[in-house]
């Protein structure tokens, strides 16, 4: 399986902030992740439980936050959300977008003992 930056990431933040925290074991992890982002959440999973075994993360909870992809054409500046993953806009056809929302990746919460 090949390692994600984005979960490897994820995890040092997690083990970093229970450290701030003096967690002596992390119980669940909050995670956005967008629609758009590199990281399917299937994904996430699977090298989340990777990576984290032997560390404070093992066997907690990982809770994810999915966030609906939102774009903006270029052409007209109607906000949509992309269909079927076609980016174009469908009030003018207008293929320049810029994301709005929907590649985040990011540890929102979590909670230790």
């Amino acid at each position: 399986m090949r390692k994600s930056p984005t979960a490897e990431t994820l995890l040092q933040l997690t083990l970093q902030r229970a450290q701030e925290l003096r967690a002596k074991r992390i119980l669940s992890v909050q995670i956005a992740l967008g629609e758009m982002a590199d990281l399917t959440e299937q994904a996430l999973r699977l090298q989340w439980t990777a990576l984290a075994k032997a560390t404070l993360a093992s066997g907690a909870e990982l809770r994810i936050r999915r966030i609906a992809a939102e774009l903006q054409c270029m052409t007209c500046f109607e906000k949509y959300h992309p269909s079927k993953g076609a980016l174009f806009c469908p009030k003018c056809g207008g293929v320049g977008a810029k994301v709005i929302a929907g590649e985040e990746c990011a540890l929102e919460a979590l909670e230790v003992k």
